[in-house]
């Protein structure tokens, strides 16, 4: 029946050749006659034939057109056209099928624009932020095994199972194509042919054994290492040339980390797929089964019923941001661009963030786009805390003693005054609208932040600079040092009422907790919770290093940052209820969570 799909070679004309191979070349091709379906473009794969008679390339041709008769308007599946002859080389046929428009991308440098064919292309130079999008991903994976589950439905076995057998449409739809090795299985899930034949990297570990055969679990396991460089980006034992290297460490049931900062239930559908027991792999039923629930839990519908997302952002001394979203646990933003640590970072609301680093900058992140959309001018010193004053400004102190009023709606500094000698390490805003601030010259200010003027200057007698200070109520404001000291102030009487003590080294962060409560972090390993007017510790919760940033979630609940992970701890019980690590980014300066 296929040999009635020949079509004409005069009827097509060659446009561009758009892949090369060890199988021949696809090209571009127009209709000379446009066809009735409006489409005037498709793809021609011209097969090269090491077969001496017309008759036998030809038959080559026509087993892989008939591999994918079966998936007219399966839209997962690259639809075949027909076949025709290639007037250009001798014995050559070639595989008409529809043509995949890629989707626009930016170019790469301005004087190299990026092109791109397969998936497996996309992944490996794609700078478009949707491949790291895990929602995106979900898509992907899912398509991909939709098409995989089509193959099996009509009991056949794909046998190359790899991300550069992806099409990725304009539409960013993903397309299964080349069935050049696709043959139909036998009752008992396996191939009716002996041959084994595949990609090394993609190949699962029993086809390396004599005697053995693909099967759909065969399919499974290539279908897994798709999954993996869509999480990745990368090839599984991409570090390893020799093709024995990867042979044995397949054999031997090694298998490439899974990224930690993933759902735990998407690493272990992974590991099921790769299962070196090719029994217990799982089908593209029951993978798509599992993906849909996953995704379902991770990203509800957004008119759900579901509770609001709590997000925490931190910033690091590697100079880059990340978002997290505290509801999946999942790392949905990493921003880099700041040159320098980052000192201070300000959840503004559900789709930005802040961040002010040592490099003299204010960047604005966009949580959709993941992209920096605006960096704030006029800085002379590096950015050291943020405040938010109301709904479109902000507050900022630097290193060079001043503070500055931002407005997020005029992209503009409103007002800039000397603060402090030496830098305004910390700030908050109290009850009536004034700001309190602390810095190297060791004296709390409060501010009339319509104007810059000082309302009161109080000299605390610390030892050291002051690095945290936090407000109680428009009376009372607590300080915290680099001379292992809190001090609990009076504003009215400017007196020191209070002086808990315990900490031995420099206290980096202090946060009211209640009306009689705070809660300090340190760089002794510790975060402590104290009864200012008892004078007394009520709680110790011990780190395994310093900790340099604290931020409140809930009544029963605090985010920190050490030397290299993010933390949420249940005040209560004293544990640690989530960890964020893995990410080799040394030292969490700053904390944020709206």
């Amino acid at each position: 029946m296929s040999r009635q799909l020949q079509i004409e070679s005069g009827l097509l004309e060659r446009v561009e050749c758009i892949a090369k191979g060890g199988y021949g070349e696809v090209w571009k091709c127009k209709w000379k006659i446009p066809p009735p379906s409006g489409d005037f473009f498709v793809a021609v794969k011209y097969i090269t034939s090491s077969h001496k008679s017309k008759q036998q390339a030809e038959e080559v041709v026509l087993k892989e057109v008939n591999g994918m008769l079966p998936f007219k308007n399966q839209e997962h599946i690259v639809q075949v056209v027909g076949y025709c002859y290639d007037t250009h080389s001798k014995n050559t046929f070639g595989i008409v099928m529809e043509f995949v428009q890629p989707p626009l991308l930016s170019p790469n440098t301005k004087d190299s624009p990026y092109r791109a064919t397969n998936l497996f292309e996309f992944l490996q130079q794609s700078q478009d932020a949707r491949f790291r999008d895990l929602s995106f991903q979900f898509e992907l994976m899912i398509q991909a095994t939709e098409a995989l589950s089509a193959v099996h439905s009509q009991k056949m076995i794909h046998r190359d199972v790899k991300s550069s057998n992806f099409l990725l449409t304009k539409d960013w739809k993903l397309k299964l194509c080349d069935f050049g090795l696709t043959s139909r299985i036998d009752s008992y899930h396996s191939m009716s042919t002996s041959a084994v034949i595949g990609t090394i990297r993609y190949m699962a570990p029993e086809l390396f054994y004599k005697g053995t055969t693909h099967t759909i679990s065969t399919d499974i396991y290539g279908l897994a290492t798709v999954f993996y460089e869509i999480l990745h980006h990368q090839t599984p034992f991409l570090g390893d040339d020799a093709e024995m290297t990867i042979i044995t460490e397949v054999v031997q049931g090694k298998r490439p980390p899974i990224n930690c900062s993933f759902p735990t239930e998407l690493g272990q559908l992974l590991n099921a797929m790769w299962n070196q027991d090719p029994s217990q792999r799982p089908s593209t039923k029951q993978i798509l089964k599992q993906l849909n629930t996953i995704l379902l839990f991770y990203f509800p519908p957004k008119d759900s019923n579901i509770q609001k997302i709590r997000y925490i952002v931190s910033g690091s001394e590697a100079g880059t941001v990340r978002v997290w979203n505290w509801n999946t646990k999942l790392c949905i933003g990493l921003f880099q661009g700041h040159t320098g640590d980052v000192r201070a970072v300000l959840p503004w609301d559900q789709s930005r963030v802040i961040s002010g680093g040592m490099d003299k900058t204010i960047r604005v992140w966009n949580l959709e786009s993941r992209k920096c959309e605006h960096q704030f001018a006029h800085l002379h010193s590096w950015v050291s805390c943020f405040l938010k004053v109301d709904e479109n400004r902000f507050l900022s102190g630097s290193g060079d003693g001043t503070m500055k009023i931002w407005n997020m709606q005029t992209k503009s500094c409103e007002l800039t005054w000397r603060a402090h000698q030496g830098c305004v390490r910390c700030v908050a805003l109290m009850p009536s609208r004034t700001v309190i601030s602390g810095g190297d010259d060791k004296t709390l200010k409060k501010w009339d932040i319509s104007t810059g003027d000082c309302l009161l200057t109080l000299e605390t007698k610390h030892y050291d600079i002051i690095s945290c200070v936090a407000v109680v109520n428009d009376q009372l404001v607590a300080s915290g040092s680099c001379d292992n000291l809190i001090k609990l102030w009076d504003l009215t009487s400017q007196t020191c009422i209070s002086n808990p003590y315990g900490h031995t080294n420099w206290i980096r962060s202090i946060l009211p907790w209640n009306q009689t409560l705070l809660i300090s972090a340190s760089a002794d390993y510790t975060i402590t919770i104290w009864n200012w007017k008892s004078n007394t510790r009520e709680r110790v919760i011990k780190n395994d290093s310093a900790v340099w940033s604290l931020a409140k979630m809930d009544d029963n609940t605090v985010v920190t940052g050490d030397a290299e992970n993010v933390k949420v701890w249940d005040v209560e019980t004293e544990n640690c209820v989530h960890i964020w690590k893995g990410y080799q980014e040394k030292n969490i300066w700053s904390l944020g969570v709206l």
